[in-house]
């Protein structure tokens, strides 16, 4: 298989790479006059992981292939429910399908396909043709999903008491749950609209029509979110008992029926999401420091826990592309 791309610095030639049957690299450089000069490079040794090689040869040749993913605050009659909003845009490059992961969420997600449709993959590997509009619970493990050709989908990142506001189910029910919203008219409005602001305007609109009727947020479970949030998991479980003036067994009590989740189980999943962009942030940080900063035990801890949630070693996450890393999924194909 061949892939060809025009160098600027080789003028009007074309520079085509060819993997031989043994593993190295032939480089051939063929120049406006159609003379061949072939050089080889043989027995390469190239310090990736294998799956790694189709993403880092299309970053490199710039194969037609593109992702783009951008976040936006809620409008302030929305801040108590929503975190963000986001929206992603790409393509399937030479029309091979895109696989992104889906990492454990603390949070549920609502999500408007509005350019074409993506097929859900559970854990067994069912695969399932997902709704325009639908609404992810909050998740205690990773999943997987796919869409082939150009695509579009915008998402409201939620705190968990929105469920409740947004179906009037308690998240417990919603937890590792897709449910279908309908409101296809949503996606259709949002495919018109001209521009990722004027998405956001009916994404928004469409929340405020649902939430207005809907009950208030329990102030209590609010307040320890966002503290949990803050301290990227690191509040004491007895501390949030005592803010809410109940017993252990009360505040677990609560957090399942208002979130879906126990308070141990998300302070474990909100401080995983808090180390997956800290490479960003700060380039070349170990891993081992990153462990004991983000209140893991020892390095094995912060693995087994990572691995759990994403699928991924931490050192294995870390080599992916950051232009493909999301808040809560990664594009690995």
């Amino acid at each position: 298989m061949t892939h060809s791309c025009c160098l600027p610095s080789f003028g009007a030639g074309v520079f085509t790479i060819m993997r031989p049957p043994y593993g190295g690299l032939r480089f051939w450089f063929s120049d406006g006059l159609s003379r061949l000069a072939p050089q080889c490079v043989d027995n390469i040794y190239i310090g990736v992981k294998q799956r790694l090689w189709p993403r880092i040869f299309t970053r490199l040749f710039s194969l037609p292939c593109s992702m783009r993913y951008h976040k936006y605050p809620p409008p302030p009659a929305l801040a108590a429910f929503v975190r963000c909003f986001w929206i992603m845009e790409g393509n399937g490059g030479n029309g091979d399908p895109s696989l992104y992961r889906l990492f454990a969420s603390s949070c549920p997600e609502l999500v408007v396909q509005y350019r074409n449709r993506f097929t859900d993959f559970d854990r067994h590997g069912q695969s399932s043709l997902s709704p325009l509009v639908h609404l992810y619970g909050q998740t205690q493990e990773y999943r997987e999903t796919m869409v082939a050709g150009e695509y579009g989908i915008a998402g409201a990142y939620l705190y968990p008491y929105a469920v409740k506001a947004l179906t009037g189910m308690p998240a417990s029910e919603m937890s590792n749950r897709v449910m279908d919203m309908g409101s296809n008219d949503v996606a259709a409005r949002m495919s018109e609209a001209g521009s990722d602001q004027a998405r956001i305007k009916v994404f928004s609109d469409y929340l405020l029509s649902t939430f207005r009727s809907a009950a208030e947020p329990d102030k209590g479970l609010q307040a320890c979110i966002w503290q949990l949030i803050h301290t990227k998991g690191a509040t004491d479980i007895g501390s949030m008992a005592d803010m809410l003036f109940v017993s252990g067994r009360q505040l677990e009590r609560r957090f399942q029926q208002g979130l879906g989740l126990s308070p141990k189980l998300c302070s474990r999943i909100i401080r995983f999401q808090s180390t997956l962009h800290v490479q960003e942030r700060e380039p070349g940080k170990r891993l081992t420091d990153i462990a004991y900063e983000s209140g893991y035990f020892d390095q094995s801890h912060f693995i087994r826990e990572f691995r759990e949630f994403s699928g991924f070693s931490p050192k294995d996450y870390f080599l992916e592309d950051p232009d493909e890393i999301a808040d809560s999924f990664i594009k690995i194909s």
